[in-house]
């Protein structure tokens, strides 16, 4: 829970830096890259701008919840990549993620 708190605060002050140190930490404890935390993350990237680390941990996450997929969507869209945020949307609305749109 610290660990997701801390990474919000990261997102809404944009401490890139401080929230890609905190990942490092993770990858290095081999933490699980789920659920919340995964959302945490994707959330903190996305707010900061770096789409490319967003979609590191979003294509890592095995399991990928409706908010991970809206963070992601999102994270696209704000940014201008409208097509991609679309398509992700279709690859969800398919099925092909583990949940669907709600």
């Amino acid at each position: 829970m610290t660990f997701i708190s801390v990474l919000g605060a990261c997102a809404e002050t944009g401490a890139l830096e401080m929230g890609s140190k905190i990942h490092e930490s993770l990858k290095a404890c081999e933490h699980k890259i789920e659920g919340y935390l995964g959302n945490a993350l994707l959330n903190m990237y996305s707010k900061c701008g770096n789409l490319s680390s967003a979609w590191e941990v979003f294509r890592g996450m095995k399991i990928k919840t409706t908010s991970c997929w809206n963070a992601m969507i999102f994270g696209l869209a704000v940014h201008g990549y409208c097509e991609e945020a679309l398509t992700l949307f279709s690859e969800m609305e398919c099925g092909l993620g583990t949940v669907r749109p709600n």
